[in-house]
């Protein structure tokens, strides 16, 4: 039938494909062993030339994995030839975004603890905190749009007595002045 010598000519086209794009043998030969017994250096032009047809291969098989339908795409990651090496990056990746994490983590806190100590400073130790009143429809310009009214700090019991023995003593001063 049509479908079966499709599916045998389609068969023996792949073969071809696999047979052209294996992989050269690198094993010594004959010819290699004769130039190294008789002294001579190995023609590294054979070898540069082995390496690009591997890479032109290698470009090759991207482009038709890019063209490739959806579903017959291989991840670009089955790709990677270098394993070791792709471990090796991942875990430094990741140790440097570790110690990232750590840097920002630190910056965070130490901002928080300065916020903690200038509001405890400031804000909790007001009795009446800064309240602002904004107007809804603002008036023409040389009126305020908003009423602010004024922190007033929270006096502790110690500066109190403190305050009222500077005040008499004031008061002493400037009577003993008048006489």
């Amino acid at each position: 039938t049509a479908t079966a010598a499709a599916a045998a000519a389609a068969a023996a086209a792949f073969a071809a494909a696999a047979a052209s794009t294996s992989p050269p043998s690198f094993a010594p030969t004959a010819h290699a062993d004769a130039a190294a017994d008789a002294g001579a250096a190995l023609p590294t032009e054979s070898l540069a030339d082995r390496v690009r047809g591997l890479r032109g291969r290698f470009l090759a098989s991207l482009r038709r994995n890019e063209v490739a339908p959806a579903l017959e795409q291989i991840p670009r990651r089955e790709f990677m030839v270098d394993t070791e090496l792709d471990a090796q990056l991942v875990d430094e990746g990741r140790a440097r975004v570790g110690r990232l994490v750590d840097a920002v983590h630190l910056d965070n806190l130490h901002a928080a603890l300065l916020t903690h100590r200038v509001r405890i400073e400031t804000w909790d130790e007001m009795e009446t905190q800064l309240v602002s009143v904004t107007a809804f429809d603002p008036p023409a310009p040389p009126k305020a749009d908003a009423v602010h009214n004024f922190p007033i700090r929270r006096e502790a019991p110690g500066d109190v007595r403190r305050l009222a023995c500077v005040a008499f003593l004031r008061r002493v001063e400037r009577c003993e002045r008048m006489l």
